[in-house]
């Protein structure tokens, strides 16, 4: 098991989004070579897609314990602002990315078992919705490329809803990701369903 990165021969596997896991198989040897990979690379977090196994998994620091979370579904969120981060799959680089400071997520541990986990920790969030937009095929430089408006529309679709802080934070989001008209449409449709009017700076 390597580290799969834009450059391996496999890293097309890093844009397709991946199947559910469905315990069929114990992961205890996956987890633990995850983890060493990690290690290895000086990571916080590793999803299965980047250690070329296309199932809805990853690992993370979590509280101080290292995790497996399986089957992630990110259920409600708080706070929209730009993060900095990188990434073991893009080495060297750093991206400026939407993320959400905190969040609720479900998912199912080793055993099968469905937890809910919540997290006003913007470093935790992070971690969360990075190791997630890998599961869906999405990498961070995405978010700086021709794949922006369709990236951050999936992104709001699988975020909602924004609040009404969020929404009018769009000048400041738009200018740092550089997303064009993509603002205009998406944001003039929630201040719509807020019956506010749209920001003039937008």
């Amino acid at each position: 098991m390597n580290l799969v990165t834009i450059a391996s021969e496999n890293a097309s596997i890093l844009r397709r989004p991946t199947k559910k896991f469905y315990f069929e198989r114990r992961l205890d040897g996956t987890y633990h070579q995850m983890v060493k990979i990690m290690g290895e690379h000086m990571g916080c977090g590793l999803a299965a897609t980047q250690v070329g196994i296309s199932e809805r998994f990853f690992i993370s620091e979590i509280d101080g314990e290292t995790k497996l979370i399986i089957n992630p579904r990110i259920t409600k969120t708080w706070g929209l602002y730009v993060n900095t981060e990188g990434c073991l799959s893009i080495p060297g680089k750093v991206f400026h990315v939407p993320r959400y400071r905190s969040i609720e997520v479900q998912y199912q541990d080793a055993l099968g078992e469905l937890h809910t986990y919540s997290t006003n920790c913007e470093k935790t969030s992070a971690i969360f919705q990075h190791e997630i937009d890998h599961l869906d095929g999405i990498l961070i430089d995405d978010y700086c490329t021709h794949k922006s408006k369709k990236c951050y529309c999936n992104y709001v679709k699988h975020r909602q809803p924004l609040a009404v802080e969020d929404i009018m934070r769009a000048s400041e989001l738009k200018e740092k990701l550089s997303f064009g008209d993509l603002y205009e449409k998406v944001y003039e449709k929630y201040l719509k369903s807020y019956k506010l009017d749209l920001p003039k700076s937008v």
